[in-house]
């Protein structure tokens, strides 16, 4: 088993433990790696109920690798824990309640869908692209507006890649591109390194540690100066007698955000919140909406019927927020999208007390629980045909009869991706606007079940990227 953590992934790891197993296996942590007393695998829904609704005291925490705390420095949504988190959580979620700002989001994935729409159908033959590439810089552009009104320009840059034109002499958006990359690929490869070694590692001058510290350093700097800009203009318009004025976006909701004692956030606090937004909005939207445009254009009779209903419910125009309940196809197409290839494969927790599962399994203080999207979505005994790209499971009866925790791709529990909605309606809105308009057809790879990959997140390093043929429709 820690044979295939190190050569397949952890994920991995928890599907094969479970089909070898069953749903739950244990396994001894005698050199206390990370502090945890052992660790256990879960692969149930019914034990996964229990630890993230039913008695989720007891597993409140989520276990934090060493590497997290050491370039985080315990601070941000994804670095902390405890009351920090807690605090931090609830302010960085109003934006994501917020109807109001969410349609605003909604229009703006719109209008970058529909400028990359009319790149790729603009061209007089069909053209081979990266799809996986271009739906990261669509996606960069995307968040860069909803959190902080800032345009990369990256959707510019698809239209100088896919016209052949010479890119500008600035490459801000490129670098800033690789840091979002470089950042994840790092912390995969240090993943389970505990601190001490870290430590040493990095006096030693280690190669991964200095590109992870240049990497926050890109990230870091451009939001900084984002910050300071948009405090400035805040404290002119209240000092002017304007008011703050309705947020924009998540940047002015989080400038505008006080906690339980009238506290606002320090740049500091802003950068390291921000920057989660950034790297797990950006990473994960653009990952399933590439995996999404692959699954369709390899599924002909899915395309067929996902690109009917659009034309029933939209007639050609651009889709919005209001038309996505009245696409249930493509609802059900994403989900799928979404079970076979969760952007984020396992979501662990910290059993704070000695504890019993529903299955009668016992959970001994200081155990970390992991549960896995993968393993929980490819698992046999969970899913019929696991493998199959099924739409229709997520219909009617069938749908249905699905249990509350069987399909968890955005995670469980208190700690549930905050982006949750926004990372579904983003995806939605991506492939509903450039379906209508463009057709995709694989090119490499061309087989049904795309050969996926994880660092952090979903990537397509396997067969370099998604590359498919995109005509107008």
């Amino acid at each position: 088993m820690v044979t295939t953590i190190f050569t397949e992934g952890l994920h991995e790891a928890i599907l094969r433990g479970a089909q070898r197993y069953g749903p739950v296996s244990r396994y001894a942590n005698p050199a206390a790696l990370g502090g945890a007393a052992g660790w256990v695998f879960l692969n149930s829904p019914e034990d996964i109920q229990y630890v993230n609704a039913t008695n989720t005291r007891n597993f409140s925490e989520r276990f934090l690798p060493d590497i997290y705390k050491w370039v985080t420095h315990e601070k941000g949504i994804l670095g902390s824990s405890g009351e920090y988190n807690r605090r931090h959580r609830k302010l960085v979620g109003l934006p994501f309640r917020s109807a109001a700002l969410l349609s605003k989001f909604a229009d703006v994935v719109v209008d970058r869908s529909a400028r990359v729409a009319e790149t790729f159908s603009a061209q007089p033959r069909p053209v081979r692209t990266n799809v996986a590439v271009q739906t990261q810089r669509l996606t960069l552009d995307v968040v860069g507006l909803t959190a902080f009104s800032h345009n990369f320009g990256e959707c510019g840059a698809i239209a100088r890649d896919i016209n052949g034109s010479a890119p500008p002499s600035a490459s801000d958006q490129d670098r800033l591109l690789w840091a979002v990359n470089a950042f994840g690929q790092v912390l995969s490869e240090v993943f389970i390194t505990p601190m001490p070694m870290l430590r040493v590692m990095d006096a030693l001058g280690f190669k991964q540690l200095q590109t992870l510290r240049e990497a926050c350093e890109v990230m870091r700097q451009s939001m900084l100066d984002v910050i300071a800009e948009r405090r400035a203009a805040l404290a002119a318009r209240t000092a002017a007698g304007e008011g703050e004025g309705e947020a924009r976006d998540v940047l002015d909701m989080l400038l505008q955000a006080t906690d339980d004692s009238g506290v606002h956030m320090t740049d500091s606090e802003l950068w390291e919140d921000v920057h989660d937004i950034m790297g797990a909005g950006h990473e994960t939207t653009a990952t399933t909406a590439a995996a999404a445009l692959y699954c369709i254009a390899a599924h002909p009779e899915v395309e067929a019927r996902a690109v009917a209903e659009l034309q029933e419910v939209l007639g050609g125009r651009l889709p919005t927020m209001a038309d996505l309940e009245r696409l249930p196809y493509l609802s059900a197409v994403i989900k799928e999208v979404l079970r076979l290839y969760p952007a984020i494969p396992v979501f662990p927790r910290q059993a704070a007390a000695e504890d019993r599962l529903p299955s009668g399994h016992r959970i001994l203080k200081g155990d970390v629980v992991f549960m896995s999207t993968y393993a929980l979505h490819r698992d046999p005994q969970v899913w019929e045909d696991p493998l199959t790209f099924d739409p229709e499971r997520f219909l009617g009866a069938r749908g249905d009869a699905l249990h509350r925790f069987q399909w968890l791709p955005f995670g469980a529990g208190p700690r549930v991706c905050l982006g949750a909605s926004f990372a579904s309606m983003s995806v939605s809105l991506m492939v509903a606007t450039l379906l209508q308009r463009c057709k995709f057809t694989p090119v490499r790879p061309t087989s049904q079940l795309i050969p996926a990959a994880y660092d952090i997140t979903l990537n397509f390093d396997r067969t370099g990227g998604l590359l498919m043929e995109v005509a107008p429709r």
